[in-house]
Order: C-alpha cells, then structure tokens, then sequence
C-alpha cells in the first residue's frame, strides 16, 4: 500500500512530458484501493482495465489467497498423506481442465483480447503451479522422511532423465510456440492454443519441479552450481521489491519522454540495463529502510509470542562444525563401551 500511495500521489509530481498518461489508473485507486487492501482485486476482473490500481499487484493477490488456502491442505495432508496428495492433485487437473474449457468457449488467443481477464489474472485459473509447488513439497519430504537416497550405479541415469524431462518442458513452454505466435497473422491452431493456454504453466512447473528434485539430491551440474552462487543470495532479497517497483522505474523514464522513441537493439539494451539499473538500486534502498527492519520485528514478534524451544545444534557440515558434536558423542560412546569390556575383563 506504500508503493501505491507514492505511485499515486508523488510520482505525478515528477511527470512534465506529453506522454504522461495515468489519470484513469490513478483516479480507479483512489476508488478501488480497498480492493488492493483485502488483495481481492483478481477475484472478479472482466477487463485488464478492471486491475487499474496498479496492475501488478494482480500477483500479490492471487499469491496471498493461496496462501490462505494452504493450511487447508497442510491439515488435510497432516489428517492423511495419501489424501494430502489427492486433494491438490485433483483440484490442480480441475484448474487444467476448466481453463481449457474456458479458452475454447471464449476463444481465447494467448497474450491478446481478453487472455488476461479470463485466465491470465483469476487465481482459479493461475493455481496449478503454487498446486504442483505443494504437492512436490509433500512427496519430498516423504523422501527425506523415509531416508530414501538413489543408488550410486544409477545417479547417472536419474541425472540425464530427469534432467532431459527438465529440459524439454522448459524449453517447450518458452519457444514452443514462438514461430506461430511471432508469425503474422497469429499462426497457431484453435487445439494448440487452448492446448498451450491451458499445459503451459503446469508444464513449466512440473520442469522446475524436477530440476529443484536434482539439485536437492546433489545432482543438479551446472544448473546447481550457477543456483548457489552467493550472488543468487544477495540478489533474490531484492527481486521482490523489485518487481513492485519497476512500474515505477518504468513511468518515470517513459512518461517524461518529450519526442517519439525509435527502437532498435541499442536503444533498447540502454533503456532496458538503465531500468534494471535503477529499479535494483531502489529495491536496495527500500529493503535497508523497510522490509529488512519489518523482518526483524516481525521476528521479535513471533519469538516472543512462541514458547521457548530448546535448540539442538545440527551435527553435518551445513553448520560449520563437520559433524563433530556427533563424532565426540560417538567417540565418548564407545570409550565408555570399551571400558565397561575391560572391567568386565578384570573381573
């Protein structure tokens, strides 16, 4: 709500350029912002237009209203695991199947008309992947639970077929339709434009899924190895931030432009790394003054209001000591053991 009011009212200030033009977003959040308030905004959403209050907190509505649902599915998994599965299961193949329904009976064409109204905003429509995410989290953990590991003669195997699954889902649901939808006119058929409206997203998560189940069991090469360098850590605090503020980043470049824009690859690049640029040093600033503080109060909060739990210290390498609690109860186990066998011998 924050970065609405400073959308809103400051960032106005700033405009001077004749391609100033957010009189009708700004006028629907001052009437709708409530809606924004109660993230309830893609609950009914008839035209793109409707998501006037800044449109790109549609994500933070519909994330929040799965996460409401999720401890629903947390204590049905907790009641009984097999239909803690089934019941996220079912619901995610009844989102897949409705939205192929829908893109048949309003005639859907992906990325234009009204896509983004009919499925691209409603969270009836975009639940699958948080869906997939839920139950992959449940089948790993009762991985982990039941000690499961791959056997060493076939890691290799498990690698290249997971990974190549990996690699065909995700590479299909990028550039699988690219040809037909760069054509023009739009190439692709009725079948495979519900088809892609519809598979897609599933499809990308299930790609991530198995890409995640690799590089939690080590197996994950290069793709793992990118992933956890330290520099992914210090940038995933701000993505965030940045996505709530590059609309920002975006007006203040665009609307106080005072000549048409021409692009070609070098004004583009220029434009695109100064956005970037920008938006990343703005996150920077707000996550120091902000979120990062909240955070910590957020903490005091839940420390103090939780009982007190006596922490164990982790015996494995992920904390520094390389197991050596374990080792030294191990080692004073079995010096204990081995002089019970030497009284035992004297007597």
């Amino acid at each position: 709500m924050l970065i609405v009011w400073f959308y809103v009212e400051v960032i106005p200030l700033t405009m001077s350029g004749p391609a100033w033009d957010l009189d009708k977003e700004i006028s629907s959040c001052r009437e709708n912002w409530w809606r924004n308030l109660l993230y309830i905004q893609t609950v009914r959403v008839d035209h793109p237009s409707d998501l006037g209050c800044y449109g790109v907190s549609w994500y933070l509505a519909d994330d929040m209203i799965f996460f409401w649902a999720t401890p629903f599915l947390l204590a049905i998994y907790a009641l009984s695991k097999v239909w803690g599965v089934v019941v996220p299961t079912l619901l995610c193949v009844g989102s897949i199947v409705g939205s192929w329904i829908l893109a048949w009976k309003k005639h859907l064409t992906f990325g234009q008309g009204e896509y983004q109204s009919h499925y691209y905003f409603p969270p009836w429509t975009r639940c699958p992947p948080y869906l997939i995410g839920i139950v992959g989290g449940m089948l790993y953990f009762e991985w982990r639970e039941r000690k499961m590991n791959i056997p060493k003669n076939l890691q290799t195997s498990v690698q290249l077929l997971v990974g190549s699954i990996s690699a065909v889902l995700l590479g299909s649901t990028c550039y699988g339709i690219k040809e037909g939808v760069d054509s023009e006119p739009y190439t692709l058929t009725s079948t495979e434009n519900e088809a892609y409206i519809a598979l897609s997203k599933p499809a990308w998560s299930i790609g991530v899924s198995c890409m995640l189940f690799l590089c939690f069991e080590n197996l994950g090469g290069p793709v793992q190895w990118m992933l956890s360098l330290p520099v992914f850590g210090y940038i995933s605090k701000l993505t965030f931030l940045m996505y709530l503020l590059h609309p920002i980043t975006l007006g203040i470049m665009f609307f106080n432009r005072v000549a048409p824009s021409r692009f070609t690859v070098v004004w583009f690049s220029v434009n695109f790394i100064a956005a970037l640029t920008f938006t990343m040093a703005l996150a920077f600033v707000l996550f120091l003054l902000i979120e990062s503080p909240l955070a910590s109060l957020e903490a005091l909060f839940m420390k103090y209001i939780t009982p007190n739990k006596k922490r164990t210290k982790r015996s494995n390498a992920s904390n520094g000591n390389y197991g050596y609690e374990a080792n030294y109860e191990k080692l004073k186990n079995f010096n204990e053991d081995q002089k019970d066998n030497n009284n035992m011998v004297k007597f």
